[in-house]
């Protein structure tokens, strides 16, 4: 078996010599190769007593995945940093659906035994947690970063659940939405949030969608997941709302600013005429009660309206009897 004290891996093994004796022998090695540990480790889950059926599920799935895929890449020896690599790659694969749960369970065991084997020579492994670091609370330190990416996504769901989203939609986002934000996160070596890797990834995301490679609720759950997170690190508020139409044009500051100097004068009931400093305006919005908007004191505002020359624009025409009332008085409908 192996044993690893402080220092260097020892490996430990016996043999029967020529008169009857069983003869141990210690050889100390530098690295050690990943099917010797591999095997190593089962010969310790055979002396804890582990059954025929787990020895063979590790075997050919949990270390056997984890020892073809290194040597795929031409690595012979153990390694946990490449061994997070593989692990990663198969959840990769386990998530387009060419992996079964099962085998990407027994590939996440295997990888997290070899790591405690390989550090402290023991097969005892407790229940792992959850795969995604999403499903775990964030540290101290991480909630006083207010732009950690684990304590922002964290902090996004909860406020999700308070808006009233269901535990169902909840963990659509998570799988569709925030996970896929995360990992590009991490492709890139970041645990600060940043909205341009996040509008990467939306981008990425619309392209698949186009190409039919993408479902259209999985598209959905990303852009809104992107939406929440760039509003949560701008405002550290969030409120329910609509996302606009994909494609649709930001105006920009040019457009922000033309507009606070627009001054527009919304018509009440009871309003006249005579109340309207139609010089300081530029256009008249006939606003007010339903009975007052489609009567002759509105009419009347519009009338003046026009012959100041200033635009007029009456709101919620969306009957044929006010697209008819909007005519009579002389209003373009578009």
């Amino acid at each position: 078996m192996l044993q690893f004290g402080i220092a260097e891996p020892v490996l430990r093994s016996e043999h029967q010599s020529m008169d009857g004796w069983i003869v141990m022998e210690e050889t100390t090695v530098g690295a050690i190769g990943i099917r010797l540990l591999a095997g190593s480790a089962l010969r310790a889950l055979k002396g804890v007593g582990a059954s025929e059926r787990t020895l063979k599920v590790y075997e050919c799935t949990g270390f056997g995945e984890l020892c073809r895929r290194f040597e795929a890449r031409g690595a012979t020896e153990y390694s946990p940093e490449l061994a997070d690599v593989v692990v990663r790659e198969v959840w990769a694969d386990f998530e387009r659906g060419a992996l079964s749960s099962w085998k990407w369970t027994a590939v996440r065991r295997g990888a997290a035994l070899l790591d405690a084997f390989d550090r402290t020579g023991s097969v005892d492994l407790p229940p792992l947690p959850p795969w995604s670091g999403l499903r775990l609370p964030p540290m101290p330190g991480q909630l006083a970063d207010p732009g950690n990416l684990h304590a922002l996504v964290w902090a996004a769901q909860q406020r999700l659940r308070e808006l009233g989203v269901s535990a169902k939609t909840l963990q659509h986002y998570r799988y569709d939405g925030f996970d896929p934000i995360v990992r590009a996160h991490q492709e890139q070596g970041l645990t600060r949030y940043s909205a341009a890797v996040t509008a990467g990834l939306v981008d990425r995301s619309r392209a698949l969608l186009e190409q039919k490679a993408m479902r259209p609720s999985v598209w959905r759950d990303v852009r809104k997941c992107a939406a929440v997170l760039d509003e949560l690190s701008r405002t550290g508020g969030l409120q329910r709302r609509l996302l606009p139409h994909w494609g649709l044009r930001n105006p920009g500051e040019a457009f922000d600013a033309a507009l606070g100097e627009f001054c527009v004068e919304v018509a009440q009931d009871g309003l006249h005429p005579a109340q309207i400093p139609f010089d300081l305006l530029d256009a008249v919005f006939l606003g007010g009660s339903t009975s007052w908007k489609l009567g002759p004191a509105a009419a009347d505002l519009a009338t003046h309206a026009r012959q100041h020359h200033k635009w007029v624009h009456m709101g919620r025409v969306n009957s044929l009897r006010r697209m008819c009332h909007a005519a009579t008085i002389r209003l373009r409908l578009r």
